[in-house]
């Protein structure tokens, strides 16, 4: 795992390399580097963990292009994801 002043680059055991904005992880944006490269890797290498800064984040959630928790708005275009930071929410589509 590499991180620079705006990006986090995960690689994957198969080769892939994901690159995710740290804008999208306020806890790890505002970390010291020290602290960023204090991670495990949990569940079989399915999860990443900061114990030092409570952070968690899923391999799952970099692949699909989001943390719903610090993300307010993500849109698919295609087979690419724009992202768009805007002012909007998660709708939810279920009726009462």
């Amino acid at each position: 795992m590499e991180f620079d002043e705006e990006m986090m680059k995960v690689v994957l055991t198969d080769g892939r390399i994901l690159s995710v904005p740290l804008l999208w992880f306020p806890v790890l944006r505002e970390a010291m580097p020290e602290q960023r490269a204090r991670y495990e890797i949990g569940g079989g290498g399915i999860s990443l963990h900061w114990p030092a800064l409570d952070e968690d984040l899923s391999i799952a959630n970099l692949m699909a292009g989001a943390d719903w928790q610090s993300t307010e708005c993500l849109i698919a275009v295609g087979s690419i994801f724009d992202v768009i930071m805007a002012s909007c929410q998660p709708r939810n589509t279920l009726s009462d």
